[in-house]
């Protein structure tokens, strides 16, 4: 096994990674009396519509995606002058951010009765015929179809309102140049 410069292997390091997530867990649960989201960082970039052919970087593509939505950010730079990895830690961490917010706007809408009832009846869904069990397959495909809905209008609201608040910022910094970046090395 492979060890680091402070002496732990790969495995104790993502053992210690995974403990410290654990004890993260469960004191925000604690704090804020609900669970955890665990995302999976491919869920989010999915969502936001983020891919990349076999050749591009996933950490740069994110980088790309995200950063004109942070023009006050203060980009990072190492005592040599180029551009730190510690930048696309930034966008990665706004990525999962951004599709928490949305995964918390999902579950309070699908909670809402009234919203729900509204859009079936947009619809055209007689919501009287949804008790009977021979409906029960359409009910369960409304409630896919108000999912989807839902996850389509608030993918827009993200998008729109992120681009306004940079398109309406008067102190807009230019985002690094980032692509004549060394390949990072992976220890």
């Amino acid at each position: 096994m492979k060890r680091s410069s402070n002496g732990l292997s790969q495995s104790a390091t993502l053992f210690k990674l995974a403990q410290v997530n654990g004890i993260a867990a469960f004191a925000s649960a604690q704090v804020f009396q609900t669970g955890p989201l665990f995302v999976h960082p491919s869920s989010a970039r999915a969502f936001f519509g983020i891919k990349r052919t076999a050749e591009e970087d996933m950490k740069q593509l994110v980088f790309n995606a995200l950063a004109p939505k942070l023009p006050q950010q203060q980009w990072v730079y190492k005592r040599t002058g180029t551009f730190s990895d510690t930048n696309f830690d930034i966008t990665d961490a706004l990525l999962i951010a951004m599709y928490g917010r949305v995964q918390y706007f999902l579950n309070t809408w699908q909670a809402d009765t009234d919203l729900y009832n509204s859009f079936c009846e947009h619809q055209g869904v007689d919501l009287s015929s949804l008790n009977k069990p021979a409906l029960k397959d359409f009910h369960v495909n409304s409630r896919v179809k108000f999912s989807k809905h839902l996850e389509k209008v608030l993918r827009s609201l993200i998008l729109v309102n992120s681009n306004a608040s940079v398109n309406d910022s008067t102190q807009e910094k230019a985002v690094p140049d980032t692509s004549a970046i060394d390949q990072r090395t992976t220890a």
